[in-house]
């Protein structure tokens, strides 16, 4: 199912299942992938379920652009895999504040949450709300949480957050209501590099657990550009 819907006079919202589905957000990548070289597209904007097509009317119509959409709908399913990623993050009480709420709601202990956190693998469905911030999903069904009732001003960089059934890192300081679990010292987002996102739609993300000693360690690398980032992927 997919519905091209008119998203004011220069864009357009193509709609699919309104699901958080690897299959449905596959769809939404293939779409991506075949309409990024039609004349007079601008640019599109992945999500979970929706792709959003900035388009230039001058060049080419609404009606040229939904009917090339719908084209593409037979062969939408040979999308490539992305790449698969090995965050490690540290659960200490120091860098986890909302650990103890999550106990709360969960009825699960510490070792569990990690655990559960650590032993799933994680699509990166769509890039939000500040820059280098991956949704990532589905947590399992025994990690599901709602938001904080009060979001934080400034949530600490390299926090790792659940809410639902996603989990992300804050890649830089920002404002947030997720709860926080634990952090990690990799670098998320780096301005001025020439590719400076480490996440991609479409990328497979696995968390490892290290300890604090570690953590630290990490960090020193990171901050002394000497971290070896291509140790990240399988």
């Amino acid at each position: 199912m997919m519905d091209c819907i008119p998203y004011g006079d220069r864009a357009m919202l193509v709609r699919f299942k309104q699901e958080i589905d690897p299959a449905i957000n596959q769809q939404v990548r293939a779409l991506k992938e075949q309409l990024i070289d039609v004349h007079g597209v601008l640019s599109m904007i992945p999500a979970y379920c929706s792709l959003t097509i900035v388009f230039d009317p001058n060049k080419i119509s609404y009606l040229e652009l939904e009917s090339k959409s719908k084209n593409c709908k037979s062969s939408i399913s040979a999308e490539k895999n992305g790449r698969v990623l090995k965050i490690p993050v540290c659960y200490d009480p120091d860098i986890a504040p909302d650990l103890e709420e999550v106990k709360t709601i969960t009825g699960l202990t510490t070792q569990e949450i990690v655990k559960l956190h650590t032993s799933h693998t994680y699509q990166v469905y769509m890039m939000g709300f500040i820059p280098g911030f991956a949704y990532m999903g589905k947590l399992p069904a025994e990690l599901k949480c709602p938001r904080r009732d009060e979001p934080r001003r400034a949530v600490p960089k390299g926090a790792v957050g659940i809410a639902g059934l996603q989990t992300g890192i804050y890649p830089s300081v920002a404002p947030g209501g997720w709860q926080l679990i634990g952090g990690t010292p990799i670098e998320c987002f780096k301005a001025k590099d020439d590719h400076p996102f480490l996440f991609e739609t479409g990328d497979t993300t696995k968390f490892y657990s290290i300890d604090r000693v570690e953590f630290s360690k990490i960090e020193v690398k990171v901050k002394n550009n000497e971290f070896n980032y291509d140790s990240l992927y399988e």
